[in-house]
């Protein structure tokens, strides 16, 4: 049955359901705030509620539970539990603070003796209640342990009286003995008997002698009001033991505290009646404060080598956290993402009650690991001078996890003939270093140029001359040798003469020149 939409038999998010003794099933259409009813069949009803925060109305309805006569709805965006008769009438809201917090209802079952539990979501915790509304036990923290819950969402009871929790966050169910377990019928009423004997104490009272026409109520002297702290979500607390009087003595004297206490004022009723049956009350007050913060344990501080100078992911953990009487929250400031050094985390762990505990933990985000530096390939090139070559050097490649600040070299502004090693070093934002070397050559593998000019002498001697011919120019980077293989003695006519010339580096070259003798004289 049903569909998405808002018309009558459609939903909008359901959420609880329940069946009641005469098979009307009924259903928290949580999206359209209301309760729809429905036959066995799915066959549509009515339905009842309507969105808005005034009386019967609902915000975002989660679960229903039906009692007898009443039906009961959570509505967590309320902080509320809602009450109504079978036809929909609006009848009652409780919406208590429990332990100093608002209550956030979700789930909730009736037990066999009419009374209700409720997970209270936000503050992971179970609260039961008897069907006027009042708060008899209280349990639950956030944890891990047994009895902890993060986050709980829904309650079931067994026939047997187990109570069933659904802890979502802890990913378990987690099965409770209740008092319906705990103590049946038959116990129960052997328990009242023996606390109706304690607390008359008849065999100590004063023997009762009635007096005719006796209407005044017995005096009780109540034992002074008690302050203590709470020692769990329920306390054991002595109480004292009241005194009455009265002419007609003191037929029986009873109070009706519990055997343990919530947090709390809690008002115990002192009943006595007299011989003539006269019946006076009294009220002694025990107040369960809990003074005492939650105890957090401590964290390691952290150190973890940095991925980034800004967004490094770091698992802080969590701290196991501990409270007589229930943690509600448990919180933290730190960033989503840590920069490089030091953030100091402050973890606050508040209880039911608002007592409240800190907790410094360091995380430390350190950079030790130099930069990288990719190799680069040695250079040679053609030498174009003795000592004033250039060269434009290309940076090589570089990396760091957190960022490089800077990469420089020892390389000079020009370079000699030969080999020069030049030195590179990077440097990132934490002063880590790495070197690179790499090795520029500039080489000499160019012959000189020789230029000569050809030559006509006159004649000196007999036949020919001895003069001296010039040595032609030579073009190198290095200083060159230059020799030539001229006679000593030219003869008229031509001579070829080759002049041979070899620099530092052994690069050679050779040109030839004509010596032209004449005799005109």
């Amino acid at each position: 049955m049903g569909a998405f939409g808002n018309d009558n038999g459609s939903f909008k998010s359901p959420r609880g359901i329940t069946v009641s003794e005469d098979s009307i099933v009924y259903v928290v259409d949580s999206g359209n705030a209301r309760i729809q009813k429905f036959t066995s069949d799915g066959e549509y009803v009515s339905h009842f509620g309507q969105s808005g925060k005034r009386g019967g109305n609902f915000v975002t309805p989660v679960d229903i539970a039906i009692n007898s006569d009443k039906i009961y709805i959570t509505d967590p965006n309320q902080n509320k539990i809602i009450v109504f008769d079978l036809e929909g009438n609006f009848e009652k809201i409780f919406n208590d603070s429990i332990g100093g917090y608002s209550i956030n209802p979700e789930g909730i079952v009736f037990d066999k003796d009419g009374n209700f539990y409720i997970v209270d979501y936000r503050n992971n915790r179970i609260i039961h209640y008897n069907d006027f509304g009042v708060p008899l036990s209280i349990f639950g923290q956030l944890g891990n342990a047994e009895g902890h819950f993060k986050f709980p969402k829904d309650v079931a009871m067994s026939n047997d009286g187990y109570l069933y929790v659904t802890d979502t966050q802890g990913h378990r169910i987690q099965k409770f003995v209740t008092p319906s377990t705990q103590l049946p019928v038959v116990d129960e009423q052997t328990v009242e008997l023996e606390l109706n004997s304690d607390s008359t104490e008849s065999l100590t009272l004063p023997p009762v002698t009635p007096i005719p026409n006796d209407f005044q109520k017995p005096t009780i002297l109540v034992p002074e009001d008690v302050l203590v702290q709470a020692t769990g979500p329920l306390t054991d607390v002595n109480i004292g033991e009241a005194l009455a009087t009265d002419e007609s003595g003191i037929s029986s004297l009873s109070n009706n505290a519990p055997s343990s206490f919530p947090l709390g004022i809690n008002t115990i009723i002192w009943t006595a009646v007299d011989g003539a049956g006269n019946m006076a009350i009294a009220s002694q007050t025990v107040t369960i404060q809990d003074t005492i913060p939650p105890k957090i344990s401590p964290l390691e501080h952290i150190t973890l080598e940095a991925k980034s100078s800004e967004r490094n992911l770091v698992n802080i953990g969590t701290p196991e956290i501990t409270d007589e009487v229930g943690v509600i929250s448990i919180t933290n400031d730190a960033p989503e993402v840590f920069p490089l050094g030091e953030t100091i985390v402050t973890w606050t762990a508040t209880d039911v009650i608002g007592n409240v505990s800190t907790l410094s933990q360091s995380i430390q985000l350190i950079d030790t690991i130099p930069p990288r530096i990719a190799f680069t390939d040695d250079i040679t090139l053609e030498a174009s001078s003795l000592s004033e070559n250039t060269i434009e050097l290309i940076v090589p490649e570089h990396s760091d996890e957190v960022g490089v600040s800077s990469i420089t070299n020892d390389a000079p502004e020009v370079f000699p003939l030969g080999e020069t090693i030049v030195n590179w070093t990077a440097t990132d934002s934490s002063n880590n270093v790495s070197l690179m070397t790499q090795t520029i050559t500039f080489v000499d593998e160019t012959s000189p140029v020789i230029t000569t000019n050809d030559q006509t002498l006159e004649a000196t001697i007999t036949g020919g001359t001895n003069l001296t011919i010039e040595i032609p120019l030579v073009d190198d980077i290095q200083n060159t040798n230059i020799t030539n293989d001229a006679p000593e003695v030219f003869p008229l006519g031509e001579t070829i003469v080759t002049w041979t010339a070899t620099d530092s580096s052994g690069n050679s070259a050779s040109a030839t020149q004509t010596i032209t003798v004449v005799d005109t004289t």
